[in-house]
């Protein structure tokens, strides 16, 4: 599919409605090169899944693990760029992060990945081997951040 859009005379790469940038979302969906942990503070004392946090605690926020969360990304562990098709440039944004923390990078790294697979897929080609990986999932992902409170 990239190849194919990528052989258009009507490809923009500035595009957020492209499926190149679609790949590249998904892959920073999968495997975010900048290990974001946003900190925020209670606000007031609150119980979540009970556990209680007092006012003032401070709670590190794993993005790595809301990005792979079942009920927001189905098949959450599968490379399914499509999934960004029909979804608003803002909530596109969420691989970068959220609120005064999110990636300064949002608008610059996706167009340098881009530009890079443009030039891998017109300047060299590629055979698929189909035998390598019989699905979408990705097989290098290990959770290791899933934690439950018992």
């Amino acid at each position: 599919k990239i190849k194919k859009e990528l052989n258009t005379s009507m490809l923009n790469l500035k595009s957020k409605k492209s499926y190149i940038h679609y790949c590249v979302i998904e892959f920073f969906r999968l495997f975010n090169v900048i290990s974001i942990h946003p900190a925020r503070i209670v606000q007031n004392d609150i119980t979540y899944k009970d556990v209680f946090f007092p006012k003032g605690t401070e709670i590190a926020i794993n993005l790595s693990t809301l990005l792979r969360d079942e009920e927001e990304f189905k098949k959450s562990d599968d490379f399914i760029p499509e999934r960004w098709e029909n979804k608003s440039i803002e909530k596109q944004h969420i691989v970068f992060g959220f609120g005064t923390q999110r990636c300064p990078s949002i608008n610059f790294s996706p167009l340098v990945f881009k530009c890079l697979l443009h030039i891998l897929f017109t300047k060299f080609e590629y055979k698929l081997n189909k035998n390598q990986y019989s699905d979408t999932r990705v097989p290098q992902w290990i959770n290791g951040f899933k934690l439950d409170f018992e």
